[in-house]
């Protein structure tokens, strides 16, 4: 059994559960209709929950390092709200264009911490997250075909986790 530990953890359990009951009660077709909706509903709400804590980490450390009022309403407006598709080049599999969002130097030193702590698969993860869940949101989820299943959207999830976790870090320890 899954510890439930957060929204995303929780979601996944609830679904897998939904999945179970329907097979057990023979209703095969439903469960697959579900299995598949399911995905792309988990898909989508790992892209959010993962904006959302992102946009929180990167505005921490900002405020953190800066006590000026006025810069920090100005990067929330200009750079936190409604900017997160921007932060990342989707359509790459690594984080580098938002590592150098904060300067070379911290660029360089955020790819050498990613292959010292063999972070490549975790990010590649999270932007394959991200990049489906724009696809799916901009290609209309009910008939955009997706293949994963909840298994692997969620094996996925816990992978992408990793970098998502290391970013705190990331911004205490390097300046």
């Amino acid at each position: 059994m899954i510890i439930r530990k957060d929204a995303v953890t929780n979601t996944y359990v609830e679904y897998s559960d939904l999945l179970t009951f329907l097979l057990n009660s023979g209703q095969v077709s439903y469960s697959a209709i579900s299995g598949v909706m399911f995905s792309k509903l988990l898909t989508i709400s790992i892209g959010s929950y993962f904006e959302t804590e992102l946009k929180e980490i990167v505005e921490g450390a900002f405020n953190k390092k800066n006590t000026n009022r006025i810069v920090i309403e100005f990067s929330k407006k200009n750079g936190f709200e409604r900017k997160f598709h921007t932060w990342f080049s989707w359509e790459k599999t690594n984080a580098n264009s938002f590592f150098s969002m904060f300067g070379n130097q911290f660029a360089e030193a955020a790819k050498s911490f990613v292959i010292a702590n063999k972070i490549e698969i975790p990010i590649k993860n999270f932007m394959e997250i991200g990049r489906e869940r724009n696809r799916l949101v901009h290609e209309n989820i009910l008939i955009a075909p997706f293949e994963k299943t909840l298994d692997e959207v969620f094996d996925q999830y816990l992978s992408a986790r990793i970098f998502v976790d290391s970013l705190p870090y990331l911004f205490n320890e390097i300046e």
